[in-house]
């Protein structure tokens, strides 16, 4: 995978892109996808992640998603900032999340109610 990607990074790919939420994305580790943007950092690529869970667990998702920009030293996008209806009244809480996020977190798509 690693070679993979730095050849497509070399042919002028920006990055890493994973969707986490399904297979065949979501038996894989955190320390796996850290792994593979070694190559992201080493090209000053960006990292993009379809979080694991768009529901009761999308707060350790982005949590998730702002280690793995940490411990690869490489900018993340989030994506999607969803919650789902029975969690909507929460949604406000990821804003108060997102300024206190590390520099790495470049990007939140928060998508509205009931998509």
């Amino acid at each position: 995978m690693k070679v993979i990607l730095d050849e497509a990074m070399n042919d002028g790919a920006f990055g890493l892109s994973s969707m986490l939420e399904m297979p065949p994305g979501s038996p894989t580790t955190t320390d796996d996808i850290v792994e593979v943007c070694g190559v992201v950092t080493r090209q000053s690529g960006i990292y993009s992640t379809h979080n694991r869970n768009k529901s009761t667990g999308s707060f350790e998702a982005v949590k998730e998603a702002t280690e793995i920009g940490e411990r690869a030293c490489v900018s993340v996008d989030v994506i999607p900032l969803k919650i789902a209806d029975q969690m909507y009244s929460r949604h406000g809480t990821h804003a108060a999340y997102q300024p206190a996020a590390p520099q790495n977190i470049t990007g939140w798509k928060p998508l509205p109610r009931n998509v």
